[in-house]
């Protein structure tokens, strides 16, 4: 029997199975269904979100290279928890990335960027 609940994916016909798993498990955390430190394992994935083995692993792994999982060897993942450091950076990108976009502001003049909007934007 499995810790987590059963979890019914959206189908868009145009989207791989990885990252309807990956955007459900981002969701789970972002609803607080999962906490930082949580354990993860593929068989309790593969059972909630009831795809194969294949895209929880590559959902996992895109996750762990953005830094929200750490792998532990032969064990499954964790959610790491994030620091104030992880959100500066995210943030630092997100106001780069604002002023490569058409009639943002010059390099000269002090970026508006709320952090909402560049909240918005990490996910």
């Amino acid at each position: 029997m499995s810790a987590f609940q059963t979890t019914t994916l959206p189908v868009p016909l145009n989207e791989p199975t990885y990252q309807r798993v990956k955007r459900a498990i981002i969701g789970d955390l972002m609803r607080g269904d999962f906490n930082p430190g949580t354990h993860l394992t593929i068989d309790a994935l593969t059972a909630r979100y009831g795809v194969s083995h294949m895209p929880i692993r590559e959902a996992l792994r895109q996750l762990e290279g953005e830094g929200i999982l750490v792998s532990l060897a032969h064990k499954g993942f964790r959610i790491e928890a994030i620091s104030e450091s992880y959100i500066r950076n995210i943030y630092d990108i997100a106001l780069a990335s604002n002023r490569c976009l058409p009639g943002a502001p010059s390099s000269e003049q002090p970026s508006r960027m709320s952090w909402k909007s560049a909240n918005s934007m990490a996910i």
